[in-house]
């Protein structure tokens, strides 16, 4: 058995975009661990992703401290880079540990970083684009710290793209800092299953909507029958996706017919 190493901190600049590989809070879809010291003391607190970088809160004195004139500028992140054999110790999110992945399992990376082998593509196939087929994946990303589905893809040189639509704006290129990818574990750690569906026939047949809030990613698709992934917004008959530097939307009856990410647990 390896021996166990020291825990990773990344310092990190408020601000930035995330670390790679920052530990989240289980159960959170938006929280990392975080640690700051004042005069010299270890406090911990909570960091988060908005428009692709870095905020954080800690609490000192009775009082919340935010942001780089609370904290002067910087802070650190948990990360953990590796895996049991060149660390020593488990992540909590480890397939190993929890013997099936009953919960979506999100990757976090940067605009730019390698694109992962296991994202979940959109309808498991190239979508119908004015460029031709191409596969999309299942991105998620935070605006003004609401949560948006866009579309990710690998580039030719298999590093990750992205694109979102929020706020009638397309968020794309660097700008995008952090995000995350849905993923799926080793087949032997599988526990959901996902298909792609119209609402109303999803829900009859006992499936659940993937959503962070009250955001689902859906595909767009209009009257010439080109396809986008995007988000829909479940409280309202919209679907919106980053396009052409617009954010490109569908509402009303039309929303009904597309397709949305439902998941269920495997037998």
């Amino acid at each position: 058995m390896p021996v166990a190493l020291e825990d990773s901190w990344a310092f990190q600049p408020i601000g930035s975009p995330f670390p790679q590989a920052p530990v989240r809070v289980p159960g959170q879809s938006n929280q990392y661990v975080a640690l700051w010291y004042k005069h010299g003391k270890p406090i911990h607190g909570r960091a988060w992703n908005n428009d692709g970088v870095v905020e954080c809160s800690f609490p000192y004195n009775k009082a919340e401290l935010k942001g780089k004139q609370d904290l002067g500028g910087q802070i650190q992140i948990l990360q953990y880079v590796g895996d049991f054999n060149s660390l020593g110790y488990w992540n909590q999110r480890d397939c190993s540990v929890n013997f099936s992945s009953l919960n979506d399992l999100w990757y976090d990376l940067r605009y730019g970083d390698i694109f992962p082998p296991n994202a979940v593509p959109a309808d498991g196939r190239a979508l119908n684009t004015e460029t031709g087929p191409h596969m999309q994946f299942v991105a998620l990303w935070y605006k003004h710290g609401d949560p948006v589905f866009g579309r990710a893809y690998p580039s030719a040189a298999g590093k990750t793209c992205a694109h979102f639509g929020k706020n009638n704006q397309e968020n794309a290129g660097p700008e995008v800092g952090s995000m995350q990818l849905l993923t799926v574990p080793a087949a032997s750690c599988m526990g959901l299953e996902y298909k792609w569906m119209p609402l109303a026939e999803g829900k009859s047949s006992g499936w659940t909507v993937v959503h962070i809030g009250n955001s689902a990613p859906c595909i767009l698709k209009d009257e010439k029958g080109l396809e986008v992934l995007g988000n829909l917004d479940l409280t309202i008959e919209k679907a919106s996706a980053g396009y052409a530097g617009k954010e490109k939307i569908m509402s009303g009856a039309p929303v009904a017919g597309l397709k949305v990410l439902f998941k269920r647990r495997l037998a």
